[in-house]
């Protein structure tokens, strides 16, 4: 946790993802992690491996090899 100007704020480093995310409460980090780990999902992970330069497939492959989503019924 990280003071800043406004207040506390808790701080997550993603490397995976590349992203560092800060949020007043650990709920409210949470959403954002949740909410970039399924944007950053649907675009790399579920993405057609064809269209995506070497970058892109790097990020896709750390993706599948860290997270392993399960579907919901």
């Amino acid at each position: 946790m990280r003071k800043s100007e406004c207040g506390q704020y808790l701080t997550i480093d993603s490397g995976d993802l590349e992203a560092s995310l800060s949020e007043e409460s650990f709920e409210d980090l949470k959403d954002t992690f949740e909410t970039i780990l399924a944007l950053t999902w649907e675009v790399f992970a579920m993405g057609d491996p064809s269209e995506m330069d070497k970058g892109a497939l790097e990020i896709r492959e750390r993706l599948l090899a860290t997270y392993h989503l399960v579907p919901i019924i």
